[in-house]
């Protein structure tokens, strides 16, 4: 699945970047990693027969969206990218991801995971 991952990146990276540069270069690498991902996560519960968890699977994929994505664009679109703005929205977008992660910490499975360290 590595190799696919790899073919999938370089061919991704072919064709974004010489249109959209970095930006190209950023989705084809979130692309192939989602792709990957995904294959993955069929390999582990089709083939191998293992159920995760999905509760807290899901709600870690769904905080950075919430927490950083959507606040990044709306302040990108309404401030722009300046490099006091995005310095600004770095920092505040970090304090709110850390205390999103320690108040949904239970759901977000890291209680269990202690849990086992310990064990």
């Amino acid at each position: 699945d590595k190799t696919g991952a790899l073919a999938l990146d370089v061919v991704l990276l072919l064709v974004l970047v010489p249109h959209w540069g970095i930006e190209g270069a950023a989705i084809a690498w979130a692309v192939t990693i989602v792709v990957d991902t995904a294959v993955v996560g069929y390999q582990v519960q089709v083939l191998m027969g293992v159920r995760p968890p999905w509760g807290p699977i899901l709600w870690a994929a769904a905080l950075p969206v919430v927490v950083v994505l959507v606040p990044s664009v709306l302040v990108a679109a309404t401030w722009g990218t300046g490099a006091s703005v995005a310095a600004a929205t770095t920092a505040a977008l970090a304090v709110a991801y850390l205390a999103a992660g320690a108040l949904l910490r239970r759901r977000l499975g890291l209680l269990d995971l202690l849990r086992l360290r310990g064990a």
